[in-house]
C-alpha cells in the first residue's frame, strides 16, 4: 500500500520496516553504512543497545534510527491531514541534514586520540558526496 494508509493492519512494524516508503530509507543508511540490523521493531530497539564496536559509529546509527522514525511519523502524519507527499529521496537528504547537524557540535567538543576520526569524520566517511 503507502505510508500513511488507513487501516487496521496499521502497526509500528509496517510503518517503520514493512512499508517499502520507510524500508527504502532505512535500507539507504544501513546498506552506506554496511550494517545487517534486524528486521522486527523490538530487534531492532534491542539491537542498538550495541550495534558496533566503534562508539562513533554506535552514535551515528542511533542518531539515524531516531530522525527516520521520526521524520517517518512526521510524513505519516503529513500524508493524512494535509494529503503532501514527499518521495523517499527527499526524506534522506532531511536526515543526513538533520543527523549532520547534530554531529557537527558533538564532533568540536570530542577528544579525539590520534589516529581516531571525529564522529564528524566517521559520518563523512560514509555518507559523503
Amino acid at each position: 500500500m503507502g505510508l500513511g494508509r488507513a487501516g487496521n493492519d496499521e502497526n509500528r512494524q509496517h510503518l517503520f520496516f514493512d512499508c517499502s516508503f520507510s524500508n527504502q530509507i532505512w535500507m539507504f543508511f544501513i546498506s552506506r553504512m554496511q550494517l545487517t540490523p534486524p528486521q522486527g521493531f523490538d530487534e531492532v530497539l534491542r539491537w542498538l543497545k550495541d550495534p558496533s564496536r566503534d562508539k562513533n559509529v554506535i552514535l551515528i546509527i542511533r542518531l539515524i534510527h531516531q530522525a527516520v522514525v521520526y521524520l517517518v511519523w512526521k510524513e505519516r502524519n503529513k500524508r493524512i491531514h494535509t494529503a503532501e507527499v514527499k518521495p523517499a529521496g527527499t526524506l534522506i537528504a532531511e536526515i543526513q541534514q538533520t543527523v549532520k547537524l547534530r554531529l557537527d557540535p558533538l564532533a568540536r567538543r570530542q577528544l579525539t586520540p590520534a589516529g581516531q576520526d571525529s564522529v564528524l569524520a566517521t559520518w563523512m566517511s560514509f555518507f559523503s558526496v
